[in-house]
């Protein structure tokens, strides 16, 4: 089956396109390079896989590749809170508008999994556990977008989606921004770190097994079609506080401390329950420890700490 993937060249694309070329799939990547990676290479010599060029704004290449492709995965995107504040314009436009278009000209027969997230829920109630049935109130351009997307797409067409909670890891395109990948890599290169609303929980997710979940989707679409699915480690809600002592474990000599004059821009804090898709079949692999150790391992390849920044 052929597969489009937009916005490969990303921190999930990285890890999924290998994937699905391991099971034979023909892939077509798309992504606009504008963080000037060349994060697939490893992959240029598989006689199943392209890369093009482009941008999911531009329908002059999007409507070809669409009617192309059996499978879709609208990865590309702008992607947390402030990036989407910084561009609203594009933020709208790619987040949401892209995924409407999509929605309009797939037809039938093709499958779609959406890639959302865990942060169209907002700010939940303290303690309570946070399943698909929980209504999203979204506090972020980022969130309302992505919420606003995935509301079009499961009105419109049988899509899957696939709300992710927080991801970490290291792919081929590594993100030094996500709350993880973050805190280990000031613990490993400045060794301090101060924390504002540290009892803020999340949920969290290795971007192999967000990667996996999306092949599981495509493997099971007649079964999961049509629905929505949270996506995180079973069990797994840390306050930055408990992230903090976590990774200090593995990184003896990281101080942290907590400043209670301070706020979080990023309201997230919930307790996901993933186990809608774990009772479909789906198993997270790689722990928080496991990720923390392998990122550190990262990380200390690095010459410099300026050398992996983004």
């Amino acid at each position: 089956m052929k597969v489009l993937v937009t916005g490969a060249e990303g921190y999930i694309g990285t890890s999924l396109v290998p994937l699905l070329l391991q099971q034979n799939f023909k892939v077509t990547a798309l992504d606009n390079y504008h963080y000037h990676s060349n994060s697939m290479l490893s992959t240029i010599s598989d006689e199943n896989f392209s890369l093009i060029e482009g941008d999911v704004r531009d329908d002059d290449i999007m409507k070809p590749l669409i009617r192309e492709n059996d499978i879709l995965i609208p990865l590309a995107g702008i992607v947390g809170a402030f990036k989407c504040d910084k561009d609203p314009k594009s933020a709208e436009q790619i987040n949401r508008d892209s995924i409407i278009r999509l929605a309009k000209q797939k037809s039938k027969e093709q499958l779609l999994i959406f890639p959302s997230t865990t942060s169209i829920y907002g700010p939940t109630k303290e303690g309570s556990l946070t399943d698909e049935q929980t209504l999203p109130t979204p506090s972020s351009l980022y969130a309302k977008s992505k919420a606003e997307a995935e509301d079009c797409l499961l009105k419109n067409t049988e899509a899957i989606s696939l709300r992710f909670s927080t991801l970490f890891g290291v792919s081929p395109r590594l993100r030094t921004e996500l709350l993880v990948n973050n805190f280990v890599y000031i613990a490993y290169f400045e060794k301090y770190l101060t924390t504002y609303e540290s009892h803020f929980k999340r949920n969290f997710l290795h971007v192999m097994d967000a990667s996996r979940a999306i092949i599981h989707a495509i493997e099971h679409y007649a079964k999961l079609k049509g629905d929505v699915f949270n996506v995180g480690l079973q069990n797994c809600h840390l306050t930055k506080k408990e992230l903090c002592s976590l990774i200090q474990n593995q990184i003896p000599d990281f101080k942290f401390d907590e400043k209670s004059d301070g706020h979080d821009p990023d309201k997230r804090n919930y307790m996901i329950d993933s186990s809608k898709l774990r009772e479909a079949g789906f198993k997270t692999t790689v722990t928080l420890k496991q990720g923390i150790k392998e990122l550190i391992k990262h990380y200390s390849m690095l010459k410099t700490s300026d050398e992996d920044k983004i």
